[in-house]
């Protein structure tokens, strides 16, 4: 094994590191989403967003990875730092750097290690967008274009504002957040032949209920609409409040048939809500679904227009039924 040697400009490097206040903070969605998403792109069990303090890697963000951080001085991340671009280690246990690595040889048994750096606003290196796996594999151009995408986004999360791309209210992705992420997926998808299937969801009875309980009211009922799509829908499901009263989901390698199956455990979840909390009002939606088809839909832009349009369709034809 080789201890990474230091990196330039290490003073402001550090420096920019604590500036962002981030270190030995709590998960949050705006970082969990990404990984949730590239762990789902790239096919991969483990997942990170980490920084490189001075002693030690910490993980902002991690999915199939339980320690929170590393010392530096086993860090695959303090190696890749000295790279300008995507690092790709294709077998950890054939590189003489890491070969007897206590990562690679106890758990959690990387094998394959690939990081995408992640610049301060001053350019300095602070961390990287890290894919992991305990089998070795490669990485193509191809994948590493796709790595840089998603790294972009961690950077703007990182030195951006901190709601700019979730809505307040329910903390899931907004039109804004929702668009940057899914159109890298459809991306991903239209590159392996991958279906998706993007869900619209109009809130039911909204007015009303602002109407008769408040406006305060309305907006539990939405937080608890947030709160159980994020524990119905798969942790690498993008998800997301569009308006007032309208949530999507994108379905990454799903049929419109397969999704059925979630909107099934949906209306079981909202159902069983609505016996227990007793609001004096049921939570319910009209849903439209759409899948992805790469000829017709170029863009995520052009897939919400139609899924919308299937919804309201959909709406129109329960009206006709219930008259």
């Amino acid at each position: 094994m080789k201890t990474p040697p230091p990196l330039a400009k290490e003073k402001a490097r550090e420096s920019a590191v604590k500036s962002l206040r981030l270190l030995d903070t709590a998960p949050e969605e705006r970082f969990d989403r990404i990984t949730r998403l590239a762990q789902r792109m790239f096919n991969v069990p483990i997942v990170t967003i980490s920084l490189l303090d001075n002693e030690r890697e910490w993980h902002k963000s991690s999915v199939g990875l339980v320690p929170h951080e590393f010392p530096r001085k086993i860090s695959f991340l303090a190696h890749a730092l000295h790279h300008d671009d995507v690092m790709t280690v294709g077998d950890a246990a054939a590189d003489d750097r890491f070969d007897d690595n206590p990562l690679v040889i106890d758990s959690p048994g990387i094998r394959f290690y690939t990081a995408c750096p992640l610049l301060a606003r001053n350019g300095v290196k602070i961390g990287a967008l890290c894919l992991m796996d305990r089998t070795p594999r490669e990485f193509n151009d191809d994948d590493r274009a796709l790595l840089r995408d998603l790294a972009k986004i961690v950077e703007h999360e990182l030195t951006g504002a901190k709601l700019d791309n979730m809505d307040a209210l329910t903390l899931l992705s907004n039109r804004d957040g929702f668009e940057e992420l899914c159109q890298h997926a459809l991306n991903i998808c239209r590159r392996f032949d991958k279906p998706a299937t993007l869900l619209y969801f109009d809130v039911g009875g909204m007015t009303g209920i602002n109407a008769r309980f408040g406006r305060r009211e309305g907006d539990i009922a939405l937080k608890n609409l947030g709160r159980i799509m994020i524990q119905t829908f798969r942790a690498s499901d993008v998800i997301a409040r569009l308006g007032s009263d309208e949530f999507v989901v994108l379905m990454t390698d799903t049929t419109q048939e397969n999704a059925q199956h979630a909107l099934s455990r949906l209306d079981a979840a909202i159902n069983e809500y609505n016996t227990s909390a007793r609001r004096g009002y049921e939570l319910s939606y009209h849903c439209g679904s759409l899948q992805y088809k790469v000829d017709i839909h170029p863009s995520i832009t052009g897939l919400l227009g139609a899924a919308d349009m299937a919804m309201y369709e959909r709406k129109r034809q329960k009206r006709k039924l219930a008259h």
